[in-house]
């Protein structure tokens, strides 16, 4: 199933508040440890996972959503990787 543009976009405009908003597919520009700095450094995060089909590109035109991935693999879902992307910024955060 594909997410749909129009509820994706009213949940993501629910809970915009100028973090960023990064979607994760195979499709988005390879995670790096740079941008895992700059979101760990941030004021948090907005993970958007998709099921089997992903996203509905229209989603990507119509809002600032980053599209990421943390390898040259598909999985289910994006669950999985927004953990990975969890993981790696919570080991920067002080203590």
């Amino acid at each position: 199933m594909v997410l749909k543009p129009d509820v994706l976009a009213a949940a993501v405009d629910s809970v915009a508040d100028g973090r960023p908003i990064l979607a994760l597919t195979p499709r988005g520009k390879p995670l790096s440890q740079e941008r895992v700095r700059e979101l760990a450094s941030g004021e948090g995060v907005i993970l958007l996972c998709g099921r089997f089909e992903g996203f509905d590109e229209r989603i990507f035109e119509a809002r600032d959503i980053e599209a990421v991935s943390i390898g040259d693999y598909v999985l289910s879902g994006g669950e999985l990787g927004a953990m990975v992307i969890l993981d790696a910024c919570v080991r920067l955060l002080p203590g």
